[in-house]
This record gives C-alpha cells, structure tokens and sequence, in this order.
C-alpha cells in the first residue's frame, strides 16, 4: 500500500504557481482486500481487484503537449484487455472512435481522434492542499465520456478522480447491484489513497455521478468528510413501469439510497427531458425530499441524457459549429463545489418543477379477438397484432386470440393483422369482429437452381461473438423485434444460415421468429412464405438457423431481425437476452412491438451474420 501512497504525493507535488491548467495521469493500484478472478491462483495479476484511476489535477502552465482525444479511447482498450483475459481486444479503440462519429455526425474519425483536449499528461501540479472531487462513470463508462468536465474543475482548483465503471470479473458493469458495489468499493479505496497523500484537503470531498454513475454515487456519500454531490441525469430518480426487470432490481438499491438521503450533504439534480416519451411511468422514486442538506432539482428539457457528456461538445467542435444549444452543466458544477467546498456564495438558478407521473389515457377500450386461418378456419399462433407506426400491439397467443387495450386517443385508427404467408388485414377500431379470418398469400420467392460444382460462400453481417460490447433485449412486449440491415449486392445469393451471439441471458426459455425484410426507399416488406422460429435458453453462447431447405434466392439490401413471440422466466420480472454486438457503423435496426414504427440505432450492431451462398 505504501508504494500507492507516495506515488500519489508524487503525483500532487511540485511548484507553486497561479497560472493553472487541467494535468492528467492514469494511477494503476491493486485492492488487495477483495478477490477479482474466482478461480485465479494466488499470484495472479487478476487475483487481487485492479483498479485505475484517471486523475485531473492543477497544474503549472508550462509548455506541454495537450492529450489528444483518441489516447482516452486507446487507453479504453487497454483496460478491456488488462482487466480480463478471456479475448484480446485489438481494434476497440477503433471500433469505438467510429462508433461515436456515427452517433455525433462526425464526418471523419480522425477530426476526433486527432482532437486535442486540454488535459495535459504529467504536467506538473501545484503545490498547495486543494478539494478533492470523486467522479464515478456511467454504465460501463469511462473517463472520455466528461474530459471537458474534468478539465474545467481541475483548472478551477480541483483534483478530480474518474473511476471506470467496472463490475465483478470479467468487468462489465450490469444493473445487478452486487456489479454497482464493486464500483463503490473503487471509489472508496480512491478517496483512500488520495486523501493519505497529504496534498487533499481531506475534509473537503465532493462526489459526481453520470447516469449509473449517480447511483454509486449516492452510495459512497456515505462516506466521511463528503460535502457535496452532483448528479447528471442519475438512475437513482427512477421512473417506475418501463422495464420490469430495471424496476426488481433497483428496488433492491431503494433502502441504502434512503438511508444515505439522510446525511446531510448538498445535493444538486441536473435532469434531462423526454424520460416519458417512449413510455409512460406508473411511478417516480423521488429521493429529494428525504435529503437533510441543501438540495437542488434542475430540468433541461431540450437536453437529451447524452447532453451531460463531453460527447455533443467533441462533434461540435469537430465541426466547428455552436455548442451553446448544450446544457453549460460544467459552469454549474464550478458554481455547485465552489459554494460547498470552497466558502464561496454563487448564486445558483432556481429550482425546476418536479416531473409528475404521465399515466396513460384513463379512457381505454379493451379489445380482444381470435384470428383463424380463412381456408381451414383453424387457429393462427404469432400473427402480429397492431396500430401501425404506434407503439401498441402483440402476438396473438397458441391458441389464436389476443386482448389488447386502446387509448381514446386512437379510437379513429385502423388494426393491422398480418403475418408471414397470409395477407395482411387492416381492421377498423370501430368495427372489431370477434373472428378474423387471414387469406393465404399464393406465390413464393425465386426457386432454387441447382448447378454442378461448388459455389462459394461468403459470411455477411456481424460476426461478434464480444462479452464486452452487447445490446439487451428484454421480455417485455410480444412482438418487439431487432434487427441489422444486410446489404447482398446485385447478383443473386442464397441464403444458408442465420447466426447470432447470446453473450448472456435472464431467461429460461424464449421462442423468436427470424424475419427478412426487403428494404426499398424506406419500405420494409417480409419476404419469408412461412415462419422460421429460434429458441434461444438459458445457456450462453452461438444460435444458428438452417435456411437452406427454404431455397431462399435474394439480392439488394434486406433487413434481418429476431421478433420475440413467447418467454417464460421462472422469477417475477420478465428477463433479457443479452445479444453480442460491435461498435461498427451498420447500426442496428429496433421497434417496440408488433406493426411499431423502426428506429436506427446508428454506430453500435448487433452480432447477427448470415451465410450466403
């Protein structure tokens, strides 16, 4: 432990000057309280919990090279290597800088890459006691998500501690709360070491949270000595009826976030708006009114959470275009501890009104019906039931029926019943039949031609099979679907298997529908005669499809995807498939339920690949 103490003195030491600027240095440390690796063998350099602190600090204003941005994401890399070592990551970095411009509208990755910042790597500090802020990272997060907030604060007179979200081995941080812990222990044992160097003034310690972030923050408030809390749009304000499986486990966290509201500490909130656009909340745990201290709710509501991030700031930048549409939180920040732990008496914008639960329509219709097949009459199991474009509909279940419930709002829509090899029905709301009867399609895509000798074949889509990277998708609406959009080319192929990655699951069983769409000017037309199902269990690992009896013969762009027909989970919440996925450009494609409206995910794919012949 004592070689970690007088690095740090090392760190924070040096020559007195007014003139300051943002330093950095990235502190290795090995927590030798607590075991990393379960089945690692004593000695191993996983044994221990690793923990890595990127430290802004301030700093004389000498003649130093600036950090340039892609450092931050090269150094995101490293770590996914150094804090597991089941695969070696040799292009995240990469993967990740385009990841970004393809959210942010960046044009080129080097115009990020290439960006300088103004942290500046070892320069040398001050030497005088300063305040010491804690910031803890969002979901899985890094310290490149806030390098503009670092910066400012440490300029300010602050050293700011980022830690890396990291949760139990092999460190990917979920919504468990035993993975949250683990990131509050690394807070914890930061505020330490730093304080044991002698240049903190340990009695004045500050904490920041970004979304996940919030609530470890929260919970390491508990600590001596912690004076003021930020919060950027932090899970610790709950909206209730979005996610079961979110809602059970964050009520595992409720008593310890009560219980820490109890301090007396500042507490500021600094909200995004739009939390109930895609879905209503049936309630929101509101923690302000059982804090003691000074407290503070402040809505943005032309902010998207994003917004609380350095990352809107780096594509304006980039493309040299006005910034000040963005919410200016690090001002806040600066005025927030300058008042709690400097003395000072900033004035500080007025509080916003607290948001109120946006409850669907009171006037509901309940609607129910069962669809038969119209030549045999007999049920249809998984025909997709819904008001197109809207977020309302489902599967009819094995036995043909479906109950769905109508807002007022919609009574003047029409239905769409629809399913692969059936003509699809529209239905007026106002003239709902008990019985609806589905047509047969007649027709078939383009046979098959056998030909003699081998054709080549050729694997198409994304292959990733990542533990780190992964997109859930959780049990929440029949019909919910998520795709990729393959691009065959002009020539015909023949499609010979679907594959996907499940790189974890909360499931016991779930069955889903493969789907292929052709995608032209904007239409999505599924091109399948009949339907092709996958059951994916509670094991992890590769899923595969066998397609080559359907002698599918395909060109253009088509869009694959997955539909969620049926789940079944043991425990009370519905649960989640975990699919892996790749920071890569082709985006991935989702819609809420059945006849729903498609929404890009641009920058992130999931792991589906198909194999063409």
């Amino acid at each position: 432990m004592m070689k970690y103490i007088c690095f740090c003195i090392l760190l924070l030491g040096g020559f007195s000057s007014f003139a300051q600027q943002a330093g950095y240095r990235n502190i290795v440390l090995t927590d030798s309280s607590r075991r990393y690796k379960p089945d690692a063998h004593w000695g191993d350099h996983l044994y221990y919990r690793p923990i890595e602190i990127d430290c802004w600090y301030p700093a004389t204003a000498v003649g130093v090279n600036p950090i340039h941005y892609g450092e931050f994401l090269q150094l995101f890399q490293q770590r996914a290597n150094r804090f597991q070592d089941d695969t070696i990551y040799s292009s995240l970095a990469g993967e990740m800088a385009r990841y970004l411009c393809a959210g942010l509208g960046i044009a080129d990755t080097a115009s990020l890459t290439d960006l300088a910042t103004q942290s500046y790597r070892n320069a040398i500090p001050i030497r005088r006691q300063v305040p010491l802020i804690i910031y803890m990272c969002s979901y899985n997060g890094m310290c490149y998500e806030n390098t503009r907030l670092f910066e400012a604060l440490a300029s300010r007179g602050y050293v700011i501690a980022s830690i890396t979200s990291v949760g139990r081995y092999p460190g990917n941080m979920t919504m468990d709360p035993k993975d949250l812990h683990e990131q509050v222990a690394d807070g914890l044992f930061a505020i330490n070491v730093l304080r044991r160097s002698g240049t903190i003034d340990s009695t004045k310690i500050g904490l920041i949270g970004y979304s996940w972030g919030g609530a470890a923050t929260l919970l390491l408030a508990d600590s001596p000595f912690v004076r003021a809390v930020l919060s950027l749009d932090g899970s610790e304000l709950h909206y209730y009826g979005q996610s079961a499986e979110e809602d059970s486990l964050f009520s595992q966290l409720r008593p310890s976030l009560l219980r820490v509201a109890r301090l007396r500490f500042a507490y500021a909130y600094l909200e995004s708006g739009g939390k109930q656009s895609d879905g209503h909340a049936d309630s929101i745990f509101n923690i302000l009114p059982g804090f003691q201290g000074p407290k503070k709710y402040i809505c943005f509501p032309d902010a998207t959470h994003e917004d609380f991030s350095c990352l809107p700031y780096l594509a304006a930048y980039s493309r040299k275009t006005d910034s000040s549409v963005l919410p200016n939180y690090p001002a806040f920040a600066l005025e927030w501890f300058d008042n709690y732990l400097k003395g000072s008496d900033n004035p500080l914008p007025r509080d916003s009104p607290f948001p109120v639960v946006s409850t669907k329509s009171e006037n509901t219709t309940s609607i129910a019906a069962i669809v038969l097949d119209g030549e045999d009459k007999m049920p249809l199991a998984y025909v997709n039931i819904g008001i197109p474009g809207k977020n309302v509909g489902t599967v009819t279940r094995d036995d043909g029926s479906f109950k769905l419930n109508i807002g007022s709002q919609l009574s003047n829509d029409s239905l769409a019943v629809s399913m692969t090899g059936y003509k699809k029905r529209m239905i007026s709301l106002k003239k709902m039949p008990r019985i609806i009867l589905l047509d047969r399609k007649i027709g078939a895509l383009t046979e098959a031609v056998v030909t003699q000798g081998i054709r080549p074949s050729k694997i198409l889509g994304n292959t990733t099979t990542s533990k780190l990277v992964s997109i859930g998708f959780p049990m929440r609406f029949m019909g919910a679907e998520i795709g990729v959009r393959m691009a065959l080319g002009k020539h015909p192929r023949r499609l010979e298997k679907f594959h996907c990655h499940v790189s974890n699951t909360r499931i016991d069983s779930a069955v889903f529908r493969l789907n292929i769409y052709r995608m032209d000017n904007g239409n999505t037309d599924n091109l399948l005669q009949r339907n092709v199902f996958l059951s994916i269990g509670n094991v992890p690992g590769d899923y595969t499809v066998d397609l080559s009896g359907l002698n599918l013969i395909l060109s253009g762009d088509i869009l694959v995807s997955l539909e969620l027909l049926r789940s079944y989970s043991r425990v009370a919440n519905p649960g989640a498939v975990f699919f892996s996925a790749a920071l890569l450009n082709s985006g991935t494609w989702r819609r809420q339920t059945s006849q729903a409206q498609w929404k890009k995910v641009p920058g992130i794919g999931v792991g589906f690949s198909m194999e063409v012949r």
